[in-house]
């Protein structure tokens, strides 16, 4: 985000920063680096040098760097970069590392505290596609989201990551037509009581997707006499058993729209196709015009993929 103006501008420790309109240029950008949070720690004095080796570029000017945050031009001010640090997707319990830096480091970072919310959480990983079964279960025992516990027995753990791992190993192990063991569960869920209360949970949760046979329904394949039964049955169903069934169908239709817009993007880039091919055979004539378009197209092709723009569709 660049802005020409700050009517709110934040310095360190919570400091005002003066940024009146046309005197600066104000930029905020936001990053999720693979790295530790130690190793983060880089990204102010990479961003210091990455502004003094510009501006050396540009404008042929050497700034001084005044570490690590600010640049000066004889003796004035001319860059401040503030680094905020968030430790998401683990509560306070788990990063441990966080409050372990020492105060030099500390002094250079502003430290915000993190409380698990799965409402938030639960928000996100529907937009992500999470799997369903975790979806519901959460909704039902939200107490369930996060635990950190250290005690004698060892260190016991669930966490917003593993919820997200476990999500992805449930859709693999489904298209592989592979059994998901409470073992397995285990693996990604570090507490036995969630992990045993889970994959019960899911054991159930796929009894209902064969049981209500929801895909077939949303494809009008099943027999109207057998979907009456159906549905006689969901309503004689408890409340946990009806709300699961709810997201299923959810899921389903969400499965159904991600396979659609697929479909749809690949017409689009099917039509942008056909389009420069027109244009190409409307200014060639030769016999060999195919040829060239073809080889045309596998360059492009060629260079997306040595820069790693290309992508599964």
């Amino acid at each position: 985000m660049v802005a020409m103006e700050q009517t709110a501008g934040r310095g360190r420790r919570g400091r005002g920063f003066y940024s009146p309109k046309g005197s600066g240029i104000y930029l905020s950008v936001i990053l999720e680096p693979d790295e530790t949070l130690e190793g983060s720690l880089l990204i102010t004095t990479a961003a210091a040098t990455a502004v003094y080796k510009a501006v050396k570029e540009v404008c042929g000017i050497e700034l001084g760097i005044k570490w690590v945050n600010d640049l000066y031009k004889d003796d004035r001010k001319v860059c401040g970069i503030l680094t905020e640090a968030v430790a998401a997707g683990n509560p306070p319990e788990y990063n441990k590392s966080v409050r372990e830096f020492d105060i030099v480091t500390l002094d250079r970072v502003r430290k915000l505290e993190i409380q698990a919310q799965t409402d938030v959480w639960l928000e996100y990983a529907g937009k992500r596609q999470v799997h369903g079964a975790i979806l519901s279960y959460l909704t039902l025992k939200k107490e369930n989201f996060y635990i950190v516990e250290n005690t004698v027995d060892g260190k016991f753990f669930v966490t917003a990551r593993g919820w997200e791992d476990l999500s992805e190993l449930l859709k693999s192990y489904e298209e592989l037509q592979v059994e998901v063991s409470e073992e397995i569960v285990g693996e990604f869920l570090q507490k036995e009581e969630i992990t045993r209360d889970f994959a019960a949970y899911y054991r159930l949760y796929e009894r209902y997707k064969t049981d209500y046979r929801v895909g077939e329904i949303l494809e009008e394949t099943v027999p109207q006499k057998e979907y009456r039964l159906i549905c006689e049955m969901a309503a004689r169903a408890q409340f946990e058993e009806r709300f699961t069934l709810t997201q299923l169908v959810m899921e389903a239709l969400d499965q159904q729209a991600a396979a659609f817009e697929k479909v749809d993007v690949r017409t689009v880039m099917l039509h942008q196709n056909l389009i420069q091919l027109k244009r190409f055979f409307q200014e060639q004539t030769c016999v060999d015009s195919m040829k060239e378009f073809l080889a045309e197209r596998r360059k492009a092709l060629d260079a997306k993929w040595k820069a790693e723009l290309l992508c599964t569709i």
